[in-house]
């Protein structure tokens, strides 16, 4: 490439070195005389922005930090404010929650909305902003416009779209995207435009993830490559081609590789040449497959697998990555891993903002952070209506629409309106007694805690929870005032990461592996009901729906593509039949052990469909001794 000016696209599998051939360029741009700070980086997320940081570290330490590496949708949040848009902030799903209670109309019944908002979507991934011309679809686009400004909110469905709507100029002059198959048209449009010179899109053509981006996988690589017709195009080799036809140079890695494709096209094919051309040893360890006896065994029986590895050299702690299905699995390895004298971070796909709102005893974690989001700007209207709805069984929905309406009746907008309720009460309606009591009751809770950072900040605002209701220990260093803490959550609820301590171990979700290339993965959980989950079936083990088991059958064969050296697949044979029934696994047969209806259960379908790939069961119990 001996010019700036063009566009490159370089595509192959996992571990084909596409994120290598990005690092490569960056190196190239810069010895060629561009500056760093002139060269953005873009990721689908947190995670795997701070591990290309790292990476980058070791390869041009003296320039990586004034090279900027950022998720696509902080780019198009700040593409969508370059544009002037008054609305620059992601709603978090706890705000969302709210917007759709405000949303219910008189008149319009909840089916009707529902599909209102489905087709607003629609339009908005086809970069249509008009109102439709009448109807209740009308009503319900205005009604869901006047809340987003109201609340100065974005929804998540329209942020790439905005984005690729606006005309801006160029932020820096070479722009390089990783893992482009998991961001969307409307995403990869706003990054093209933020190119003055050079945009280069590392694409894997084998598997892409939903999650990162709201409008993924509206484009396949041969509908962009057509766009861009001149476009230089880098095939990085086949790394199972290569090794079949190169056996004696195929990397101890091979049988990972394979066992990923394997899943990923439900096909061994390429396992069996692999094997058939001496590529993978017959002997070959490199995967493996455990069954413990109970859900219970497994926790302790992995750390105690983890444990040895760090004994015995195979990796650091911070190079063992394990995946868990779910909060539940997290929180238990994470215990368990510390039992075994090994410290762990864990960063899950889960909002932070967890619990019912609708439930006074569930409500704990919105009221925590409404209070945080009112430390840090008394303004935040938002925060006042979950102060004011939290606990409520309709959020307070009825009460908050007649604020509304005064305000507008006093020609007020809410934060004005709060205001003037938090200065005299006998200002307002006597029917708005109830509410006028909550406002000053949260305008006393400001007086009182204005300015407390660290410690004091989170004891405060965490008053009555756990000790860490949005699992933030990892993130938080004890100095943040409330501005930070309300960022660090806002942050966690689009993209969660880790930190990364060479001595901790990295517990994750099995889509949170991506972007990140550790030496150890081990699967937790390997389960029908965890992975595909218990919503893929039909009460008789019948699939549901296809796209979402292909979906979760692309997060499985990512997260197994990952492992560098090792690759550990946990599964479990039995459970008690009503846990098996409340975890949504799904039960092979069922028998009487010890006067209990035990459920014999079945291990992820996705190893069943690796065929010979798939390496023959050990018993974990055994396999640790």
């Amino acid at each position: 490439m001996d010019t700036y000016s063009n566009i490159t696209v370089v595509h192959g599998g996992a571990s084909s070195g596409k994120t290598a051939f990005l690092i490569s360029r960056v190196k190239e741009l810069i010895d060629t005389g561009m500056a760093p700070e002139n060269i953005l980086v873009v990721t689908p997320s947190l995670t795997a922005c701070r591990a290309f940081s790292l990476r980058l570290a070791q390869e041009a330490p003296e320039v990586a930090e004034r090279v900027a590496v950022r998720t696509a949708q902080d780019v198009c949040l700040d593409t969508i404010a370059q544009g002037g848009g008054a609305r620059t902030r992601r709603a978090m799903a706890a705000e969302w929650t709210f917007v759709l209670a405000d949303l219910r109309s008189p008149g319009v019944d909840g089916a009707t909305t529902k599909r209102c908002l489905s087709e607003t979507f629609a339009r908005w991934r086809r970069g249509d902003f008009a109102l439709p011309d009448e109807g209740p679809h009308r009503h319900v686009r205005e009604r869901l416009e006047k809340l987003l400004v109201q609340y100065g909110l974005l929804a998540p469905q329209e942020i790439a779209p905005r984005a690729a709507c606006e005309s801006i100029t160029a932020t820096h002059a070479a722009v390089l995207v990783d893992d482009a198959q998991n961001l969307s048209r409307a995403t990869l449009v706003a990054l093209e435009a933020s190119a003055a010179h050079e945009f280069v899109v590392a694409w894997n053509d084998q598997v892409s993830l939903k999650g990162f981006d709201e409008c993924a996988g509206d484009i396949s690589l041969q509908e962009f490559l057509e766009k861009h017709g001149s476009a230089k195009v880098v095939s990085l080799p086949a790394f199972l081609d290569a090794a079949a036809e190169n056996p004696a140079t195929a990397p101890a890695n091979t049988h990972i590789k394979a066992f990923a494709h394997a899943v990923a096209h439900a096909d061994c094919a390429a396992y069996d040449r692999l094997c058939d051309a001496g590529a993978i040893a017959f002997n070959d360890e490199s995967v493996v497959l455990l069954k413990w006896r109970t859900p219970d065994d497994e926790p302790d029986g992995v750390a105690k697998l983890v444990r040895s590895m760090v004994d015995e050299g195979t990796a650091l702690p911070g190079e063992i990555y394990v995946a868990v299905p779910n909060r539940t699995w997290g929180i238990a390895m994470r215990r368990a891993l510390t039992r075994r004298w090994l410290d762990a971070t864990m960063a899950l796909d889960d909002e932070p903002v967890r619990g019912n709102p609708a439930k006074p005893a569930a409500a704990g974690a919105y009221l925590a952070y409404a209070k945080a989001a009112l430390l840090a700007d008394a303004h935040d209207v938002m925060a006042w209506r979950i102060w004011w709805g939290a606990g409520q069984p309709d959020l307070g929905t009825g009460l908050w629409r007649a604020f509304e309406e005064w305000s507008k009746s006093e020609s007020l907008s809410l934060a004005e309106a709060i205001e003037r309720i938090a200065q005299d009460t006998t200002a307002i309606p006597a029917s708005f007694a109830p509410f006028a009591a909550r406002v000053q009751e949260g305008m006393s809770f400001i007086e009182r805690n204005s300015g407390l950072k660290g410690f004091s900040l989170t004891q405060t605002v965490f008053s009555g929870l756990a000790d860490d209701p949005f699992d933030l220990d990892d993130v938080l260093n004890g100095t943040e005032d409330a501005a930070q803490l309300v960022a660090i959550i806002r942050e966690a609820s689009y993209s969660r990461t880790f930190d990364f301590d060479p001595n901790h171990v990295l517990v994750g979700s099995y889509r949170g592996v991506a972007g990140l290339s550790p030496r150890v993965v081990v699967m937790t959980g390997a389960m029908d009901g965890f992975i595909p989950s218990a919503t893929c079936f039909d009460p008789n083990g019948a699939i549901i729906e296809e796209g979402a088991l292909d979906s979760q059958r692309a997060i499985f064969a990512a997260a197994a593509s990952k492992a560098r050296d090792k690759l550990v697949i946990s599964t479990f044979q039995r459970a008690d039949q009503d846990l098996a029934c409340k975890l949504g696994l799904r039960e092979r047969r069922s028998r009487i052990d010890a006067g209990k209806r035990v459920s014999m259960l079945s291990r992820s379908r996705f190893i069943e469909d690796a065929g010979n790939a798939a390496p023959g069961s050990q018993s974990g119990e055994q396999y640790v001794q």
